[in-house]
């Protein structure tokens, strides 16, 4: 008789088996009913906890007021990092100025190691997203993420990845955008945690407005084709 083999990805604690979480230190799937409260427990290898302010959830995720909702983590899962890959479901409202998807609960921009944000393009009722990273050596870098502007009102996926040379942002399963930057790691000396849906900065907290339907980094460079996979495997449900 012959056994089938569940891979390591297809684990019980996996809320999508579809896609590899190799790799994975932070998974938010926060449309599960089992992250309508707080504090909610992560779904990767890791099993953080996350203490949640505000954010209502519902069956695509969860809604951020724009004012002061958050999702805390435990701890800071970017920080010294020599590879990196963000990738999120949002849908936001019509914002102003700066919004943070995910990020490091940062006072300053120099005790930060990354973040993934979006920008309101002025009358336009139209966003693009930004990928923010902070090397051990290097000065910050912001890198315009989307050529394409994306819409109030419609479910996108968005992210970047990082392999310590090249900074690649990706909307939808395809990247669109990229820009040099060299350092052999995030910066270490990060003393904040990371957090969803808000990133204290000089200029304010960036509170998001809109909904999250889950959050994935993974301290690797995921392949194009991983990247379009997990979009493929993930897309039906923000329709």
């Amino acid at each position: 008789m012959s056994v089938l083999l569940r891979p390591p990805f297809m684990a019980s604690n996996s809320a999508n088996p579809k896609f590899d979480l190799s790799g994975c230190v932070l998974y938010l799937p926060l449309w599960r009913p089992d992250m309508a409260g707080s504090p909610i427990i992560s779904k990767d290898s890791y099993a953080h906890s996350c203490d949640v302010t505000g954010a209502i959830w519902g069956s695509q995720g969860r809604t951020f007021d724009g004012s002061d909702d958050r999702i805390a983590v435990a701890s800071n899962v970017t920080k010294g990092k020599t590879a990196l890959t963000f990738l999120a479901w949002i849908k936001p409202t019509d914002i102003s100025t700066w919004h943070c998807v995910c990020g490091d609960n940062a006072a300053t921009l120099t005790d930060m190691s990354s973040a993934l944000e979006i920008k309101d393009i002025a009358a336009t009722s139209t966003w693009e997203s930004y990928s923010t990273l902070l090397g051990e050596n290097v000065a910050y870098t912001t890198l315009l993420g989307t050529t394409t502007l994306n819409p109030y009102g419609q479910w996108a996926l968005v992210g970047f990845t990082w392999d310590a040379i090249t900074l690649i942002n990706y909307l939808n399963g395809v990247a669109d955008g990229s820009k040099a930057y060299v350092d052999t790691q995030l910066k270490i000396a990060v003393t904040q945690n990371t957090v969803i849906g808000a990133l204290k900065n000089a200029s304010g907290s960036e509170n998001f407005n809109g909904l999250i339907g889950e959050v994935l980094i993974y301290s690797r460079t995921l392949a194009p084709l991983e990247i379009q996979h997990i979009y493929l495997a993930t897309k039906w449900r923000y329709r």
